[in-house]
């Protein structure tokens, strides 16, 4: 806009505040990309195959400075080759999981996940995906012509890889991720006019990811309300491509409008692929509790135990798959706060434990909890760790922190039952 209204806006009072909304969010992306810069760095030394979506692709696919394009996330895509080593360079350069969760964990996840949402510091935020067309298996070999015919650029001096302007729009018009939906109208909106479009296999990704309708719905508001031109051969096969009520129902919940959220509650009753998302869909926390908590009568009073890590024993000598009954006393800050715990040893993630405080006032508690685990055969230790349930910027609120961070605890009884040959031994306490 200010490019376009510059010389009405410098004759009204609101020219200068424009100018200086423009400098602001050319500062923040510089800023965010200045966070990002040194884990792409890291996995372009590593030789990884980073493709950059949404406005990231746009920043790159823009000439001179990008002005006029805000970054507040970085979304990139990693083939499931690069997606481990991927992932082990963004730990090392400090960036952590939005849901809380520790990186041994989100790597042991991420063959499962469609997307993950990571973060540092203050401004950091980056979008990891795995599927950007969608995740249904009819779309899978689309994504390999996509990174076939991604074409090679830099993002502030890193070698990145830009997919084509085509499959670019099918992820705006069709995006499976709408937590930035002004993005993708702004994306859709830069590229239907592209000279580089084909329109047999635009239309050949919406309807293979099942997106026919949303774009439909995208393109009749860019047209009908923004006056914005569409391409003819868009224009005229589009609205011919028969689209279902069910499906224009599934569209409009899909977008998860602030007022509508019970159009996506209906839409995840009557739709497989809804309910495949809500539980493994973009940038999701594990759904499911991998071990069974049992709130005990018992109180130990409002003393706070020592901290939220113990090492629970040795590992030597012992491996092969063995249950667990796990006691805990942990203090609560305040009511209904979610308790994540992660039993793991020093290079591999082996289970997540999860609970809801049900006390109504903050103090302390007993936890208890039994599972299934398969120990690594090699000579490690093994350790509890308490994790946050959401990850927390550095300026976070202590209302935020009691809310969200994680609980203090103290081991209470820890039970290891190793199985030989069908058979249980017998316990071996700590």
């Amino acid at each position: 806009m200010a490019e376009r209204f510059a010389p009405a806006l410098k004759q009204r009072p609101e020219g200068p505040r424009m100018t200086g909304l423009r400098r602001q969010h050319w500062t923040r992306s510089q800023l965010v990309l200045s966070v990002a810069r040194p884990a792409l760095q890291r996995m372009a030394q590593a030789g990884l195959a980073v493709i950059v979506l949404g406005q990231t692709a746009a920043r790159c696919a823009t000439s001179g400075s990008g002005a006029g394009v805000q970054l507040q996330t970085l979304d990139i895509c990693l083939a499931d080759d690069d997606l481990d080593p991927g992932l082990a360079a963004l730990g090392e350069a400090g960036w952590l999981p939005w849901s809380g969760e520790s990186m041994l964990c989100l790597r042991r996840r991420a063959p499962s996940l469609r997307a993950m949402q990571l973060q540092h510091g203050q401004l950091g935020s980056l979008g990891v995906q795995r599927w950007p067309l969608g995740d249904l298996p009819a779309v899978r070999h689309l994504h390999d012509g996509m990174v076939r015919r991604a074409t090679a650029c830099t993002l502030e001096g890193v070698p990145v890889l830009l997919p084509g302007a085509t499959y670019r729009l099918a992820m705006a018009l069709g995006r499976q991720s709408v937590y930035q939906p002004l993005n993708s109208l702004l994306d859709a909106a830069l590229l239907l006019n592209s000279p580089d479009l084909d329109g047999d296999l635009l239309l050949e990704i919406l309807d293979r990811s099942q997106s026919l309708a949303q774009a439909q719905i995208t393109c009749s508001y860019l047209h009908d309300r923004l006056h914005l031109p569409l391409p003819a051969g868009l224009q005229a096969c589009l609205p011919a491509q028969r689209t279902s009520p069910r499906e224009r129902l599934l569209a409009i919940a899909h977008s998860r409008c602030a007022g509508h959220r019970w159009l996506l509650a209906i839409g995840r009753l009557v739709s497989p692929r809804l309910r495949r998302e809500a539980a493994c869909g973009p940038y999701s926390r594990p759904g499911a509790c991998l071990g069974w908590a049992q709130p005990m009568a018992g109180r130990q009073g409002s003393a706070q135990p020592p901290g939220d890590r113990q090492w629970l024993r040795s590992l030597a000598g012992q491996g092969g798959p063995v249950s667990f009954q796990l006691e805990l006393g942990v203090y609560v800050p305040t009511f209904g706060q979610e308790l994540v715990f992660e039993l793991q040893t020093e290079r591999l993630h082996l289970i997540q434990l999860r609970a809801w405080s049900l006390w109504p006032v903050a103090g302390g508690g007993h936890l208890r909890f039994r599972g299934l685990l398969l120990l690594p055969e090699a000579d490690q230790h093994l350790w509890i760790s308490a994790r946050p349930s959401r990850q927390l910027r550095p300026n976070a609120s202590e209302a935020a922190r009691r809310r969200h961070g994680p609980c203090t605890f103290r081991v209470s009884r820890f039970v290891l039952h190793a199985y030989r040959n069908g058979l249980r031994d017998g316990p071996c306490r700590v």
